[in-house]
């Protein structure tokens, strides 16, 4: 089996994170609470000084509804390009406007 395959960049992750902050219209400190983490380890992350644990992974996922393998690796559910970019901005937007009620 070919253990690269799984492998993830440290900084194409941070960029990923970063977008779906920003997406949400979150700063540092806000997304970091939302999720569980410290704003300091966000920043840590973004500017891919750390890496990402599943943990986090799982957290983000389940927050934003955005797949672990997109965060990971950027790999969009089923290489559905266009349509899955869709599924994607259309669960941040659900996502952003659930955080408007609260």
């Amino acid at each position: 089996m070919d253990d690269k395959k799984y492998e993830h960049d440290i900084v194409e992750v941070a960029e990923r994170v970063k977008a779906i902050r920003e997406s949400l219209k979150m700063s540092q400190p806000q997304f970091a609470e939302w999720i569980g983490y410290s704003a300091d380890t966000i920043s840590k992350l973004e500017r891919g000084l750390r890496g990402i644990s599943g943990e986090m992974t799982a957290a983000i996922s389940l927050k934003t509804g955005i797949s672990s393998d997109y965060i990971l690796y950027g790999k969009l559910q089923d290489d559905l390009s266009l349509d899955t970019r869709k599924q994607v901005k259309k669960l941040l937007n659900e996502s952003i406007e659930l955080l408007d009620y609260q």
